[in-house]
C-alpha cells in the first residue's frame, strides 16, 4: 500500500495543522525543545510507506522485562513504553532531549554542559546518561533491540569514585520505533547495571519506503541555532524475503553562550536576591583561585615578616599578595598605577571582591557546547525458511563538539616555585632591576625563592576543548522455532572511542617563564585593573612569553564490548487450570575492555621538577591537574538465566475481584574472570480486580560489578582544598587570625592517595516496589506510579 501524500500548512496562532492523505501523516509543526526553547520548522518528503499486512498473523513480541515472547507477564513489570508518536511529540533532536521529558528517566547527570573547568578527569562532550528512579550513576541498563551497548568510555566521579554510563546521545532519536522503560530492578533477566531498571531503545527496521525529515530551531536572542536532518530508506528483496533498512542522521548546533542569558552570564549572584530575604547571603561564585591578584610566600618561612623602610608588607610567615590599593588594610608598600603589596593571605572576606569573574572578562564562555552529530544504523532480515530467519545489524555514531573555557589556576599538588633571581622577582638580589628598596634585614642579599600560593594567568586568554566521539555496532543472528520452542542468538561486537583536546599550561614551561632573568620573563606580580579588580586581565606579558608556555593535552579512551548469546523461550510450555505456563532460558558470554591513555604531561612521562632545586614536584607539569596514570583493563563475564510465567487465576475462572493473577519468577547467574560470581533472583505478580483496575508489586535481589577502572587503576593522587584546623590553631596564637570563624581562610590542598581495588567484589541491594495501574481512556490501565520503593545497597570490598 502505498501512500498518497502529505501536506503541511500553519495557523494564525503557529500551531500546525497537518492533513493527511491515506494512512500515514507525520508532522510539520513548529515545536519547543526542553533544554533551550528551540522553535523548529519540520519540512519531510512526501514519499513514505511502511509495510504492513493488515490479514497477516500476530507476530510475538518480546517487551523489555520478560525474555518470553508472546508472555501475558507484562502486567506484573512496571513497564512504561514511549511510542512514535509521543517521541515526535517532544521535539526532542536528541535522545538527552528525549529522556529529559520522561519522568522516571531521572536527573541527567552526564550532559554535554559538564565542561570540567579545564579539567579532562570526567566525562564531556556530547554525551547524556540515563539514571532511573532517581539511582546514582551506573546503576540503569541500556539496551539497543534488546541487547546491550558499550558503555562511554570516560567515567565521571560520584563520592570520590569513577562510574561509568551509556552514552544515550549514540541512539539515534528519529530511528526510534519505540522506547520501553523498566522502572524496576531487572539484574535477575539482564545482569549487572540493572539495579535500577532496564532502558531499551528499539529501532524501526524491516521499513519499506522513504522517510525523509528536516529540522531547523533556533533560541531567540541566542547565539544558539540547530539543524537536524534524518532520512529512513527501507527496501524489500528476494520477493518479500528480506528487508534492508538504511537510517542516516545527522545534527549541527551552535553553541549557547554563557553571555547570551543574563542569568547564565553571573558569578556574583548576589545582586538577585536584593530585597529578598536572601539578600546577604554570600551566593558568590567567583574563584580566589583564578585571580590575577597573586599571593607568595617565601620558601623558607623562618625568614618571617618582611618590611620596606621599616614598614612590614607581609605576615609573620612572610606572605603577601598583590592588591588594589583600596583593599583590605590598605597599601603596605606602594607599587604605582593603584596597585600595592600587603600582607596575608587574600581568603578573607575583606578580598572578595578581588576574586574573578571570569564571565563579565571573557564573553566567549560555553554555556552548551557546539556540536556535530551524526547517526547511521542499518538492518538487514532475510527469511530462509518458516522456520528460521537472519538478521543483521550496523551502527556508527560519530560527533565533535567544542567549547571555550576559562583560564587555569595553578594547582597545589604542583606549585611553582619562583627564583631569587627571577627578573620580576620584588624580593631578588641585592642590584636586580625589581628588589624592593629598604628591605629589612631579613631578606638575604642573594635575594629570597619564593612559591605561588595563589595566581591564575588571565591574560592568557580562554581555552579551546575538542572532544570527539565515536561509537560502532556490528551485530549478526539468526532466529526461529523448532520443536514448538522460540531460539534467538546472536554476536554483537560494539566499541566507542573519545578523544579529548583542550588547551592547558605546561608547569614546567610556566616555571621556567617566570624565573627568565631579562624583561621577557612571565611577571605574575603585576595584577588585575584596580579599578574593577574583579574583571579584566593583566596586560603586562607579551603574547610570546605566554605562548612559551601554552600546550594542547589530548586524553584518549576507549571501550568494547563482545558478546555471544543464545536464548529460548515458550509461551505455552504445557496448561494448568488458568492457563499456559512459559519459560525461558539463555546463556550469554561477553568480554569487556577499558582504555585510558592519559596526556604524557599527565600520566607521569613528562614529570614536573623544580628548575630550582631540582627535585621532584609531581609526577604530572599539566598545570590544574592532578597525576593521573595510564589504566587499561579487561574481564570475561558468563551468565545464564532461567524465568517462568505462571497464570494463577484466569478471567474465565468467573471469581469476583480476582479476574486474573499472574506471577513471574526469575534467576540469573554471572562468573567475572576478576570480581568472582553473583546469582540473583526476582518475583513479580499483578492481579487485576476489575477492567482496568491492576495491583502489582515486585521483590528482587541486584548486582552490580566494580567498573574496570575502579578494579584495575594504580595508585595515583588527587588534591583537595580542606581546613587545616593544626594551622589554624597555630594561626590563633600566633594572632594571625582572631578566632576560629577565619579557619577557612587558611584552606590548604591536600593530596591524597588512591588506588584501584583488584579484590573488589559486585555491589548488592535488595529492593522491592508496590504499584497500582488506573484505566485510562482508550486503552489498558496505566500505571500511575503509584510506586513505593525501597532498596539497599552495600559493597563487598578490601582496603590497599
Amino acid at each position: 500500500m502505498k501512500s498518497r501524500g502529505l501536506t503541511g500548512s500553519m495557523d494564525k496562532t503557529g500551531v500546525a495543522q497537518v492533513a493527511k492523505s491515506g494512512r500515514f501523516m507525520r508532522r510539520c509543526a513548529m515545536t519547543v525543545s526542553t533544554s533551550a526553547l528551540l522553535l523548529g520548522v519540520l519540512s519531510q518528503g512526501a514519499l513514505a510507506q511502511e509495510a504492513e499486512d493488515d490479514t497477516a498473523q500476530m507476530e510475538k513480541v518480546l517487551v523489555v522485562g520478560s525474555q518470553i515472547a508472546g508472555a501475558k507477564v507484562s502486567g506484573a513489570l512496571p513497564v512504561s513504553v514511549v511510542s512514535p508518536d509521543e517521541i515526535e511529540a517532544t521535539g526532542a533532536v536528541s535522545a538527552e532531549e528525549l529522556f529529559r521529558t520522561v519522568p522516571s528517566a531521572g536527573d541527567i547527570t552526564f550532559n554535554g554542559t559538564y565542561l570540567g573547568g579545564g579539567n579532562s578527569n570526567a566525562a564531556r562532550g556530547d554525551v547524556s546518561t540515563v539514571s532511573l528512579r532517581g539511582l546514582a550513576q551506573g546503576n540503569t541498563l541500556l539496551l539497543i533491540n534488546g541487547r546491550r551497548s558499550v558503555v562511554h568510555p570516560t567515567s565521571q566521579t560520584d563520592n570520590q569514585t569513577p562510574v561509568f554510563g551509556y552514552n544515550v546521545n549514540a541512539v539515534p532519536v528519529q530511528g526510534l520505533a519505540r522506547v520501553e522503560v523498566l522502572k524496576d530492578g531487572a539484574a535477575a533477566l539482564y545482569g549487572s547495571d540493572a539495579v535500577a531498571g532496564v532502558v531499551n531503545n528499539v529501532l524501526r527496521s524491516d521499513f519499506e519506503g522513504l522517510d525523509v525529515n528536516l529540522q531547523y530551531g533556533m533560541a531567540e536572542g541566542t547565539n544558539l541555532t540547530e539543524f537536524t536532518g534524518d532520512i529512513l530508506y527501507g527496501t524489500d528483496f528476494a520477493n518479500g524475503k528480506g528487508n534492508i533498512s538504511v537510517y542516516l542522521g545527522g545534527t549541527t548546533r551552535d553553541s549557547l553562550l554563557r553571555s547570551d542569558q543574563d542569568y547564565t552570564n553571573l558569578a556574583d549572584m548576589r545582586p538577585l536576591t536584593d530585597g529578598t530575604n536572601w539578600a546577604g547571603v554570600a551566593w558568590d561564585n567567583r574563584s580566589t583561585w583564578t585571580s590575577p591578584w597573586g599571593q607568595f610566600t617565601p620558601i623558607d618561612t623562618s625568614i618571617g615578616q618582611i618590611s620596606a623602610n621599616g614598614t612590614p608588607f607581609t605576615d609573620a610567615a612572610g606572605t603577601f599578595h598583590v592588591q588594589p590599593a583600596d583593599f583590605g588594610a590598605g597599601c603596605q608598600y606602594d607599587l604605582g598605577g593603584d596597585i600595592c603589596y600587603g600582607g596575608g593571605s587574600i581568603f578573607t572576606s575583606a578580598y572578595r571582591d578581588m576574586r574573578h569573574d571570569d564571565l563579565e572578562t571573557f564573553d566567549t564562555l560555553t554555556m552548551l557546547p557546539a556540536v556535530d552529530r551524526f547517526n547511521m544504523f542499518s538492518f538487514v532480515n532475510y527469511d530462509v525458511s518458516d522456520s528460521l530467519s537472519v538478521y543483521g545489524e550496523a551502527g556508527y555514531y560519530t560527533a565533535t563538539s567544542e567549547a571555550v573555557i576559562a583560564s587555569s589556576g595553578s594547582l597545589g599538588s604542583g606549585p611553582i616555585y619562583i627564583a631569587a633571581d627571577a627578573y620580576w622577582n620584588p624580593l631578588g638580589p641585592v642590584g636586580s632591576a625589581n628588589r624592593i628598596d629598604g628591605l629589612s634585614a631579613n631578606v638575604p642579599v642573594e635575594g629570597v625563592d619564593l612559591v605561588i600560593n595563589s595566581y591564575s594567568a588571565v591574560d592568557a586568554g580562554t581555552r579551546d576543548v575538542t572532544v570527539d566521539n565515536e561509537q560502532m555496532r556490528l551485530l549478526a543472528g539468526a532466529k526461529g522455532d523448532a520443536f514448538g520452542w522460540d531460539w534467538d542468538s546472536a554476536i554483537l561486537y560494539t566499541e566507542a572511542t573519545v578523544k579529548d583536546s583542550a588547551d592547558g599550561y605546561d608547569s614546567r614551561l610556566f616555571q621556567r617563564a617566570i624565573n627568565r632573568t631579562d624583561a621577557t620573563a612571565y611577571n605574575p606580580f603585576c595584577g588585575g585593573d584596580p579599578a574593577i579588580p574583579d574583571v579584566g586581565a593583566p596586560d603586562c606579558n607579551s603574547a610570546e612569553t605566554i605562548d612559551s608556555f601554552r600546550i594542547t593535552q589530548v586524553r584518549e579512551n576507549k571501550t568494547t564490548l563482545a558478546l555471544a548469546d543464545f536464548k529460548v523461550s515458550k509461551a505455552d510450555l504445557f496448561s494448568i487450570w488458568a492457563g499456559d505456563i512459559g519459560v525461558a532460558g539463555g546463556v550469554e558470554f561477553r568480554r569487556e575492555t577499558y582504555k585510558d591513555d592519559r596526556d604524557p604531561h599527565q600520566d607521569g612521562s613528562l614529570p614536573y621538577y623544580d628548575q630550582i632545586t631540582g627535585a621532584l614536584v609531581s609526577d604530572s607539569s599539566l598545570m590544574g591537574h592532578s597525576p593521573s596514570p595510564d589504566v587499561s583493563g579487561s574481564r570475561n563475564v558468563s551468565s545464564a538465566y532461567f524465568e517462568v510465567a505462571v497464570p494463577l487465576v484466569s478471567p474465565e475462572m468467573n471469581i469476583p475481584f480476582v479476574q486474573a493473577i499472574d506471577l513471574q519468577a526469575a534467576a540469573r547467574y554471572e562468573d567475572y574472570s576478576d570480581v568472582g560470581s553473583v546469582s540473583k533472583p526476582k518475583v513479580a505478580m499483578s492481579w487485576d480486580v476489575i477492567d482496568g483496575l491492576r495491583f502489582r508489586g515486585s521483590w528482587s535481589e541486584g548486582f552490580k560489578a566494580p567498573n574496570l577502572e575502579v578494579v584495575n587503576t594504580p595508585l595515583l593522587e588527587r588534591v583537595n582544598g580542606y581546613p587545616d584546623y593544626i594551622q589554624c590553631e597555630a594561626a590563633l596564637i600566633q594572632n594571625r587570625i582572631t578566632d576560629y570563624s577565619q579557619c577557612a581562610t587558611l584552606g590548604v590542598t591536600v593530596a591524597s592517595l588512591r588506588s584501584g581495588n583488584s579484590e573488589l567484589e559486585p555491589e548488592e541491594s535488595e529492593s522491592s516496589s508496590y504499584g497500582v495501574a488506573l484505566p485510562h481512556r482508550g486503552g489498558p490501565p496505566v500505571l500511575l506510579v503509584r510506586r513505593f520503593s525501597r532498596s539497599g545497597v552495600h559493597a563487598a570490598t578490601s582496603s590497599q
